[in-house]
């Protein structure tokens, strides 16, 4: 069986159980959930990265989220030195993984959340959060 093949019977079996078990199967709201699904399939078609647009938005966010990191590794260096570089935690403990993980990725947690403390602060995300959400009031007709 093709993946694609029993990505659609994994849906189709979820979206049944979500029927079989709910309360009031007269009431199950097949319009919402099938406008979910075409939602999702069109969101998907636009950044399948086979198109040129799709290659463009994965290109855009994979610079994004390199530069990102690579920020992130330069605040973790000011901040722990030493302890951030891979070679010289491999000259001290001679072991090749020899990282911290809780040092290394502390930087980039951090710096995702003042991202998302920004976006926040200047209206954003709210902004961003807004526009899905009526989006899917007139989509699938949901209240937002």
């Amino acid at each position: 069986m093709s993946l694609k093949l029993m990505s659609l019977a994994g849906l189709v079996a979820f979206i049944g159980l979500a029927w079989a078990i709910s309360l009031r199967r007269d009431k199950f709201p097949w319009r919402t959930v099938l406008a979910g699904m075409g939602l999702q399939t069109l969101i998907a078609a636009i950044l399948i990265p086979d198109t040129a647009f799709g290659r463009a938005v994965y290109r855009i966010a994979d610079q994004t989220a390199q530069n990102i990191l690579a920020f992130a590794r330069e605040g973790t260096h000011l901040v722990f030195g030493a302890l951030s570089e891979n070679k010289a935690m491999q000259e001290t403990f001679g072991q090749p993984d020899a990282l911290v993980l809780g040092v290394t990725i502390c930087g980039t947690i951090i710096l995702v959340a003042v991202i998302s403390s920004l976006l926040y602060h200047l209206r954003i995300l709210q902004k961003i959060v807004q526009g899905m959400a009526w989006v899917m009031q007139r989509v699938m007709r949901t209240s937002g």
